[in-house]
Formats: C-alpha cells, structure tokens, sequence
C-alpha cells in the first residue's frame, strides 16, 4: 500500500479489497532497549517468527522473558547472551 502513495486511486482500491487478498508479511519479533536518553542499548530481532508481534520484554534474574500478542507461549533468553 505504501509504494501506492503516489497513486491516491489505486491505494483506495487496494484498501478496498477484503482483507483475505491482502498480503500477509512475514512473522517478525524484535525488541529494542533504550535508555534514559534515548540510545539504542540493545536490538534483537528473530526473523524466524517465533515470537511474532512482540509486545514486551521482562528481566528477571539475568533472564529476559519475552511477551507476544499471539504467541502461544513466552520466549526466555539469557540476558548475557542477548547482549
């Protein structure tokens, strides 16, 4: 939709299609840690899709506990090795 910009007509077309001829992108989890001041300290991504739509993200005894909207379960990895 968005390579559709310049072509306001066609975008409201496309958008009008019902949704299961939409394109589905892949399954992607990240997590992003910033800190006070806004710098990048950590970006992990999982392009597999195992954690898809990632939501949240808990440390707890050098362990990070990885929350998804739709996953069936959460992720854990150790936090020294996510560094």
């Amino acid at each position: 939709i968005d390579a559709l910009a310049g072509r306001p007509f066609l975008r409201k077309v496309a958008l009008r299609l019902p949704r299961f001829l939409w394109p589905v992108p892949p399954s992607h989890g990240h997590l992003i840690a910033y800190d006070e001041e806004g710098r990048v300290l950590a970006d992990l991504q999982d392009p597999s899709g195992g954690l898809p739509e990632t939501s949240g993200v808990t440390e707890y005894h050098n362990r990070l506990y990885v929350q998804s909207l739709h996953a069936g379960a959460f992720g854990i990895l150790d936090a020294a090795a996510a560094q």
